[in-house]
């Protein structure tokens, strides 16, 4: 929110495990892909303006995606996915008071490129 001003900054780290599964011939030209799996999404250098202690909780949570192969010629192709991940922390805040809240999101990630297969 503008008027609040930075609040908090904070890196992540966010590993995922996803398994897929391509659709249609292994030689077909387009190849769609759906997948699941894991996300643990953890939090390092949490750091407010006013000098505050914060800590994050690292959780694991459930990740989806989707996505397409496009066959150029023989080795060489297009790649293009969406993943969506659901993200929980517990947040924590001691200053001049102790704050607790929860933040729940879910970030979308948009990928391309290109693929060689040998």
């Amino acid at each position: 929110m503008p008027f609040l001003g930075e609040v908090l900054t904070t890196r992540n780290i966010a590993p995922t495990l996803l398994v897929n599964d391509h659709f249609g011939d292994a030689s077909a030209r387009l190849r769609p892909s759906l997948g699941l799996g894991v996300n643990d999404t953890s939090f390092a250098d949490a750091k407010t303006p006013d000098g505050w202690e914060v800590k994050l909780s690292s959780r694991w949570e459930l990740a989806a995606h989707a996505g397409i192969d496009v066959a150029i010629d023989k080795p060489w192709g297009l790649v293009a996915s969406i993943s969506k991940v659901k993200v929980k922390t517990d947040l924590v805040a001691v200053g001049a008071a102790v704050l607790r809240t929860m933040i729940d999101f879910r970030p979308v990630t948009c990928a391309a490129g290109g693929s060689y297969k040998f």
